[in-house]
C-alpha cells in the first residue's frame, strides 16, 4: 500500500498496470545502541592451564579474558537507551533495472 499511496483514491477503478507491486531486496544493515543495561552473558571456552588455580588466575589476568570464547547465552534483565540506524548498503540488485540497462 506504501508504494501505491499516490493512487490510493483510484483503487478498484484503476488499471492494473499503475499498481506498483514492489520486489524484495537484501540489505546489510549496521545498528547502534547506546545507554545502559543489566545483562546476564554465558561463555564456554576450552582452557589449557596447569590445575583450577592456575586457571582462575590466568582469567583473572585477562590471559585469555572471560569472554574470548564462544557466547552461548545472553538474558537482558533491563535495558536504557536508543537505538539509531549508522548505515544501510542494499546487497541485492532489481533485475529489471539490470535487463533495463543492457
Amino acid at each position: 500500500m506504501v508504494h501505491n499511496k499516490e493512487s490510493f483514491d483510484e483503487w478498484g477503478i484503476m488499471d492494473e498496470s499503475k499498481i506498483i507491486i514492489p520486489t524484495l531486496k537484501t540489505f546489510k544493515v549496521l545498528t547502534r545502541f547506546s545507554g545502559s543495561e543489566a545483562v546476564a552473558r554465558t561463555y564456554r571456552d576450552t582452557i589449557d592451564a596447569y590445575d583450577e588455580r592456575d586457571l582462575e588466575s590466568r582469567l583473572n589476568n585477562c590471559e585469555p579474558c572471560y569472554d574470548d570464547g564462544e557466547e552461548v547465552d545472553v538474558e537482558w534483565y533491563d535495558r536504557e537507551g536508543d537505538w539509531q540506524i549508522e548505515h544501510i548498503e542494499q546487497i541485492t540488485e532489481n533485475i529489471k533495472r539490470i535487463k533495463s540497462l543492457l
